[in-house]
């Protein structure tokens, strides 16, 4: 949904009403094709932001190295 640079670091972030594991799935696809198709942004990282995180959502997400931010 958005590329945002936090601690200058660039990030790939999606935007859920409620965290869960679709939402890393996309976050993860939206990161491959920013690598492919936008090379000028070096190294993104995924993050999602969310109003809430569904249960074993947020262990997933660390696993995985996907910044959750709960709004």
């Amino acid at each position: 949904d958005v590329i945002g640079v936090k601690d200058g670091r660039n990030y790939i972030i999606e935007v859920k009403p409620r965290a869960d594991d679709r939402a890393l799935g996309q976050v993860e696809g939206y990161v491959e094709l920013a690598r492919r198709d936008l090379p000028e942004i070096s190294d993104p990282r995924p993050m999602v932001v969310c109003e809430g995180i569904v249960p074993d959502t947020d262990y997933l997400a660390l696993k995985k190295g996907i910044e959750l931010v709960v709004v």
